[in-house]
């Protein structure tokens, strides 16, 4: 399969985003995975050609501008910003939000 570009997936460390990422590899797309739990983004990476970890809390400015850094000069051609908290642990639609 020809390689289709970057894609770029926040919160990809579980649920939707893993599964998103894991779905973008899958199609041809060179993921860069970026999460805060590293180990879980290592296991996708480890399951998945294609998947590239990345540290990343969207809540520390200096995450940001790192990943931002790395990403520069690449031709993003998908961004799914995904990242965002669990406050109650619950699902969406179990929430109390």
């Amino acid at each position: 399969m020809a390689q289709r570009g970057f894609a770029v997936v926040t919160g990809a460390s579980s649920g939707i985003g893993a599964a998103t990422a894991v779905a973008l590899a899958q199609e041809g797309y060179r993921v860069i995975a970026a999460a805060r739990r590293i180990e879980n983004l290592n296991e996708l990476a480890r399951q998945y050609p294609g998947i590239e970890p990345v540290r990343l809390d969207v809540t520390d400015q200096s995450s940001v501008d790192a990943l931002a850094d790395r990403l520069r000069d690449q031709p993003i051609k998908v961004v799914v910003a995904n990242a965002g908290g669990a406050f109650d642990g619950l699902s969406v639609a179990d929430a109390d939000i």
